[in-house]
C-alpha cells in the first residue's frame, strides 16, 4: 500500500472517529433528556471536545508526516529527472 493510500485510509478512520464522537455527544444529550445543545452538560461537551482535539491532532500529525514524505519523494524524483535529462 502506498503512503497516499495509507493516508487515505487513516483519514477515513479519522472521519469515522469524528462521527462516533458526534454520536456519543448526541447520545449523551438524549440520555440527559436535552434536545438543544445548550442543555448538554459541560463535562460531556468538554470530554467530547477533548476527544475530537486528540483525534484531530493525531490526524494532522499523520497528514503532515505524509506531506513531508511526499515532498521528499518529489525532490528525489526531480533530482533523478534532472540527472536523466542531463544524460547521467
Amino acid at each position: 500500500m502506498t503512503n497516499l493510500a495509507m493516508l487515505a485510509e487513516e483519514l477515513r478512520q479519522f472521519a469515522g472517529a469524528v462521527r462516533v464522537a458526534g454520536d456519543d455527544v448526541a447520545g449523551a444529550a438524549r440520555q440527559a433528556g436535552a434536545a438543544p445543545v445548550d442543555r448538554i452538560g459541560p463535562a460531556v461537551l468538554d470530554s467530547a471536545v477533548l476527544e475530537l482535539q486528540q483525534e484531530t491532532t493525531g490526524g494532522l500529525d499523520r497528514l503532515t508526516a505524509a506531506a513531508r514524505e511526499l515532498d521528499d519523494a518529489l525532490v528525489r524524483l526531480a533530482e533523478r529527472s534532472g540527472t536523466l535529462a542531463e544524460g547521467g
